[in-house]
């Protein structure tokens, strides 16, 4: 599988010599290869942000021919390049093409064990082709984005992106108080999730409208055999029938569509991050890519899964732990529970702070 990469293996192999001239490499070397990352990256959609971000400002230091600039990203992008490799191939390694169905287990919590109960998933030709147009071979992106592996990823965030966040914000010394630290976390988090759950829906929508009208508009003949152009509308019996297909095929390839989210975000609530200067911490923006990351995954499940979020003043529960105080009463809410869906199963208990 090293074709996949065979550009972005030959500048990284290049920089690790000291080779960083264009008799080394061409410009459109650096291009092809920084596309290869874009579709490496894609492919691992739980893959921290930040192992694309340092590999691609090496790329664009070689491309500037700029040694300064080559040097002073060359050790973080060659380490990250490495773990990249890793993963992937780790990836391709356990994927097993399934013509009818693949089934997975219901994700049981560490904390709570649920009913054993097993979901059969479909592939449908157009996530078939999809990911063998990229990647050459038909493969199966579902264990990436099944509930399990996305519950063990959103405990790793809390634990990771969410701690780094947090020492990035004491830091700034823009915040001083620690349950404001916390709160501006959990505030993003809850941001993010709102946002995600409304694209998917809005995702859904236009997954439908393209299945019945794929040119976007309907067209009705009047008596003198004109044609005329409206809005699509699907109607409510076709929506309904419909609406299992859309589940699958959003689930089957909505991966693709984690960069766009993430734009969205930003271009909606990037501009108070740009004002504060937050988008010049690594971290806090690693933490708000992997939030957006992991919160379009929830959305597109069937049905989507569930963060919680305890009201200030309520009971604590078997489905939170407390963070640094004792006490009966939920003070505010540091990370949140998540769910298998709407009434479902604990997948990970949330964190708060009592009185």
């Amino acid at each position: 599988m090293s074709d996949k990469y065979e550009y972005l293996k030959k500048v990284i192999d290049k920089l690790h010599f000291g080779k960083y001239y264009e008799s080394d490499f061409s410009n459109t070397d650096v291009e092809i290869a920084m596309r290869e990352l874009k579709a490496i990256c894609q492919s691992l959609p739980l893959l921290s942000p930040d192992v694309q971000t340092d590999i691609m400002r090496l790329l664009e230091a070689a491309q500037s021919r700029h040694l300064r600039e080559v040097l002073k990203y060359k050790a973080d992008g060659e380490e990250k390049f490495h773990h990249l490799l890793k993963e992937y191939n780790h990836f391709l390694q356990r994927q097993t093409f399934l013509p009818d169905t693949h089934r997975y287990d219901q994700v049981q919590s560490d904390d709570v064990k649920s009913s054993e109960n097993k979901t059969s998933v479909s592939f449908s030709t157009i996530g078939e082709e999809i990911w063998r147009d990229n990647f050459g071979s038909p493969v199966n992106p579902m264990e990436a984005i099944s509930p399990d592996k996305i519950a063990e990823s959103y405990k790793e965030l809390y634990h990771n992106e969410w701690s780094a966040a947090y020492k990035a914000l004491q830091k700034t010394g823009m915040i001083v108080m620690e349950e404001e630290i916390v709160k501006k976390l959990s505030t993003i988090l809850h941001l993010v999730y709102e946002l995600c759950r409304d694209e998917a829906k809005k995702h859904r929508s236009k997954i439908m409208e393209t299945l019945v009208y794929p040119l976007g508009v309907s067209a009705t003949i009047d008596e003198d055999g004109h044609s005329h152009f409206q809005q699509a509308h699907v109607d409510p019996e076709t929506d309904r029938k419909l609406q299992p297909e859309v589940h699958r095929i959003q689930h089957e390839t909505g991966v693709y569509a984690v960069p766009a989210v993430q734009e969205i975000f930003w271009h909606k609530h990037g501009g108070g991050f740009m004002e504060t200067g937050w988008d010049k911490s690594k971290e806090i923006m690693a933490y708000v890519e992997s939030c957006v990351r992991l919160c379009w995954l929830f959305s597109i499940q069937d049905p989507p899964m569930k963060l919680s979020w305890p009201e200030e003043g309520s009971e604590i529960n078997e489905h939170v732990k407390v963070y640094t105080k004792h006490g009966k009463r939920v003070h505010y809410t540091v990370w949140p529970a998540l769910y298998l869906h709407e009434n479902g199963a604990l997948l990970s208990k949330g964190v708060v702070q009592p009185y």
